[in-house]
């Protein structure tokens, strides 16, 4: 209620409406993604709202629409690490681009290689190697 009331005291402060979303999208991710857009509006060039709404968009199985969003993050910040991560997670989970989803976590480790999804970035990195290779008539290694 503390972060709504900021809301409401600040409507036109982006930040006042990201701290909003983040605390809403682990229980109400329906309302995390109306502020992230909120935010959006406000400030166009927020590579977090772009890429956490994308996120919430994969999660309710829209894997084009959460590329869009996605691909705006990359846009506006092509250093932002989480982005690639969020990228190549809808490739391969959304849109069965193994090869692609590869790309994308080796840029998240090559920005983040101790990062807070380093680890988990590994291992889904070494599936989609496996997927691709499959895919293309290989072995896995």
């Amino acid at each position: 209620s503390t972060l709504e009331a900021a809301v409401e005291q600040n409507p036109d402060d982006p930040e006042a409406h990201l701290e909003l979303a983040r605390f809403l999208a682990p229980t109400d991710p329906t309302a995390a993604l109306m502020a992230y857009d909120e935010v959006v509006a406000l400030d166009p060039d927020n590579v977090e709202a772009h890429a956490y709404g994308g996120w919430i968009v994969h999660l309710a199985g829209l894997p084009e629409e959460a590329l869009e969003r996605v691909d705006r993050a990359v846009a506006v910040d092509p250093d932002y690490p989480d982005a690639h991560f969020f990228r190549g997670m809808i490739l391969f989970q959304g849109l069965d681009n193994p090869a692609g989803a590869v790309l994308e976590f080796e840029t998240y480790l090559e920005l983040a290689p101790d990062g807070p999804l380093a680890d988990q970035v590994r291992d889904v990195a070494d599936a989609a190697r496996a997927a691709a290779a499959e895919t293309n008539g290989a072995p896995a290694p």
